[in-house]
């Protein structure tokens, strides 16, 4: 019989989880060579649907992806972030991934139903991967963070806001989220 060792390669990693499917309603991510699943439900999905549309009228489509690999530097790292703005002139390297130099922005809509123990270290590897903007959506406290200015592998600034309901809107409320210049001037996450 053949034995299987540790997978050495992200791409290692990721044939691995082909072979064995990820539950639906779940994303896979690698960070520091450790399988991470995050439970993906309906209000991570309408925060993550409100941001787009909102990017979406200052930003062409082709910019803004949705958990999209990205390969990040470090020990085995590889996100998926819920949506991230590309450089205008970005392109895919030679294994189709985009490069972490073409990242704007990153969003990642936390979890309602459990807390993510995964967090702080998304926020250090983007750090790591100098993204300008991390930005945080936290629907089970009503708060939002942008950490921004990355350097020597950490967050140099931190702004945080609340998240206030829309009025007239029960289905889809939402928030506003701090402002920084180097966000779009709008983001407003429901707290669906």
């Amino acid at each position: 019989m053949t034995e299987i060792g540790p997978p050495v390669t992200l791409n290692d990693w990721f044939a691995r989880l082909e072979a064995m499917p990820v539950p639906e309603g779940y994303k896979a991510e690698i960070i520091e060579g450790t399988v991470h699943l995050t439970s993906r439900g309906d209000s991570q999905w309408a925060i993550t649907a409100d941001l787009y549309e909102q990017l979406r009228t200052r930003y062409p489509r082709t910019r803004l992806k949705s958990g999209a690999r990205l390969d990040l530097p470090g020990r085995l790292n590889s996100y998926a972030p819920d949506l991230m703005l590309l450089a205008e002139e970005a392109e895919q390297d030679g294994r189709g991934l985009w490069r972490c130099a073409d990242v704007q922005f990153a969003v990642e809509v936390l979890p309602r139903d459990t807390p993510d123990p995964a967090h702080g270290l998304r926020e250090a590897g983007y750090a790591l991967a100098e993204v300008p903007v991390y930005f945080v959506v936290d629907p089970r406290r009503g708060r939002c963070h942008a950490y921004s200015k990355p350097g020597e592998g950490r967050v140099h600034e931190q702004t945080d806001g609340h998240l206030r309901r829309r009025r007239g809107s029960h289905r889809h409320p939402g928030g506003h989220c701090p402002q920084n210049p180097r966000l779009p001037p709008r983001l407003t996450p429901p707290l669906a």
